[in-house]
This record gives structure tokens, C-alpha cells and sequence, in this order.
């Protein structure tokens, strides 16, 4: 995954831009957003995360990796 290496080798914002456009083009790959939310948290976004695991967990509600983003940003799943 090309943007798993940009994040691995630093350049996050070009990560974050290719997942972006990936997730538009294919909205429902769950782990393309987990991964757009693991790196945006990296980035110091941790609000623009913090919707995505959100996102994520509605769709899978015992996703692992979105309960732990949220952890990591101090977010509480919205009831």
C-alpha cells in the first residue's frame, strides 16, 4: 500500500491525500478508513480521527482499530 509507505517514511500528508481520495472512490473499505484515521491521528488531527472512527463504527460497531483511535483522541462514541 503506497500510503502505508509515505506514512512509514514520514510524508503523511501525502498519505492522508491519497487515502482521501481512495475512500471517496471506494467508501466502503473499512480498513482504508481505519488506516486514514491511524495516520491522521500521527498527524496531529486528532478531530478529523476522531469522525472517521466514528464512521467506521457505525458501520462496524466492534471494529478494534476505530474503538482505539478513539482512545488515543479522547473521544467518546456519540449515542
Amino acid at each position: 500500500n503506497i500510503a502505508m509507505f509515505q506514512a512509514q517514511i514520514g510524508d503523511r500528508t501525502s498519505a492522508i491525500a491519497l487515502l482521501q481520495d481512495y475512500t471517496r472512490s471506494e467508501p466502503t473499505d473499512i480498513e482504508a478508513w481505519v488506516l486514514l484515521g491511524d495516520i491522521l491521528v500521527q498527524n496531529g488531527e486528532p478531530q478529523l480521527a476522531r469522525q472517521i472512527a466514528l464512521k467506521v463504527i457505525e458501520v462496524q460497531p466492534d471494529n478494534f482499530r476505530a474503538r482505539a483511535i478513539l482512545e488515543k483522541v479522547g473521544g467518546e462514541e456519540e449515542k
